[in-house]
């Protein structure tokens, strides 16, 4: 699955594009993630839902971190490759891009590092590196709120849709964010 992916969104993943218009969302001159996060006005969507991501994927890793789906290509496949290298898991690319942080326990994931600071030096930009978040995600489970465990792709979705719109700065969303996926609000 994971291959197709790759195959299916190979341009969009590595930066390229055969559509260089304005999408009519605001998208096309979007401020860096950093500006977003140091903004005193409203983040556009595309940063809370990163946030909600990116802090979701950090919980699981503090909590259930053998939880976290390890992804890999189809029949032996790297789970990506571009001309120059090739990446065995999703982790693997998670880990080089900065996002995961190894260490002697395990993994981590790093909060304070923006997509776009991800994709440097990567053959993904940063909607490839969201791309192998959410694919992460979807094959892991979560299950530090409910009962039972639920798909965390799901739950970073219930999240989202729990602030999107509901807050005035990248603070405020941050704060409401980190207390959702903790439990502690709802």
């Amino acid at each position: 699955m994971a291959l197709v992916l790759v195959l299916a969104l190979g341009p969009a993943l590595i930066g390229c594009s055969t559509d260089t218009s304005d999408t009519g969302d605001g998208s096309a001159d979007l401020p860096p993630y950093d500006e977003q996060a140091q903004s005193s006005q409203e983040p556009q969507w595309w940063w809370v839902d990163s946030q909600v991501r990116k802090l979701v994927l950090a919980e699981a890793y503090e909590r259930t971190p053998d939880a976290v789906a390890v992804l890999r290509g189809e029949d032996g496949e790297p789970y990506f490759e571009s001309r120059e290298q090739a990446w065995e898991t999703n982790i693997d690319v998670l880990v080089e891009s900065g996002l995961i942080v190894s260490t002697p326990h395990g993994y981590e994931a790093d909060t304070d590092v923006s997509l776009e600071d991800a994709s440097d030096g990567m053959p993904l930009n940063a909607e490839g590196i969201d791309q192998v978040v959410r694919d992460t995600l979807q094959e892991s489970e979560v299950d530090w709120c409910e009962s039972e465990p639920v798909n965390a792709e799901e739950f970073a979705r219930e999240v989202l849709d729990s602030v999107q719109g509901a807050y005035d700065t990248a603070a405020e969303y941050t704060a409401a964010i980190e207390g959702h996926v903790e439990c502690t609000e709802g």
